[in-house]
């Protein structure tokens, strides 16, 4: 196992967690087995990039996500993760969270 397969199987198990799935989610709306998914990212099987492609699809994520850093660096990481978590509220909570965030921008322009 290299390097690269155990960071690309770290972050389809982030992504996977984020959209709360579990493995088995997953490998139902990928097509594959559960034992793959777990495989996949423990690192010991390597996913194509088609089969990878179809992962990011299922998971509502871009192929290129797997392969940057994990959401905890820095800005960029911190906005993956808002974009995770409005993919799973309902148009309401999306629409305050849209308040919440104008508010937000409107203090930080104000303290600057």
């Amino acid at each position: 196992m290299s390097g690269i397969d155990s960071r690309v199987g770290g972050r389809i198990a982030e992504f996977r967690r984020a959209a709360d799935l579990t493995q088995a989610q997953l490998a139902e709306k990928v097509g594959v087995a559960t034992e793959t998914i777990s495989r996949l990212e423990r690192g010991i099987a390597v996913p194509s990039l088609g089969r990878l492609d179809e992962i990011a699809q299922a998971l509502g994520v871009e192929l290129a996500d797997f392969f940057v850093a994990g959401p905890s660096a820095g800005r960029q990481g911190a906005e993956q993760r808002v974009r995770e978590v409005v993919r799973r509220l309902k148009d309401g909570d999306v629409r305050l969270l849209a308040e919440i965030g104008e508010a937000m921008a409107r203090r930080g322009k104000r303290t600057r």
